[in-house]
């Protein structure tokens, strides 16, 4: 995965948003540096049948910017105790399956 613009991750995020049809009150958004660890094992997203996104972002602040930015327009999420090595923003739709 290469690293994007943090404008290039917030249009294909919001690309993904849209064409899920799902309200962003019904996504979570996040930051980690181990993006599959805390998608596919926190949150218990599964792999097949579900709306998620992963972006690499430039940086630690730009990844950290895009995740708050959608929690303030109304979506789930936590940037925790993240780091300088916390670099991927992730997003997926809530389900009765995931875990917050």
């Amino acid at each position: 995965m290469q690293a994007q613009a943090a404008q290039q991750i917030v249009e294909e995020m919001n690309a993904q948003m849209t064409q899920s049809g799902i309200p962003i009150d019904r996504w979570y958004v996040g930051v980690s540096r181990d993006w599959e660890q805390r998608l596919f094992v926190t949150h218990k997203v599964p792999r097949k049948h579900q709306w998620f996104i992963c972006r690499y972002a430039l940086n630690h602040l730009d990844a950290e910017a895009i995740a708050l930015a959608y929690q303030k327009a109304g979506s789930a999420g936590d940037v925790g105790a993240s780091d300088e090595t916390a670099v991927f923003v992730y997003a997926y739709a809530i389900t009765p399956q995931t875990v917050q």
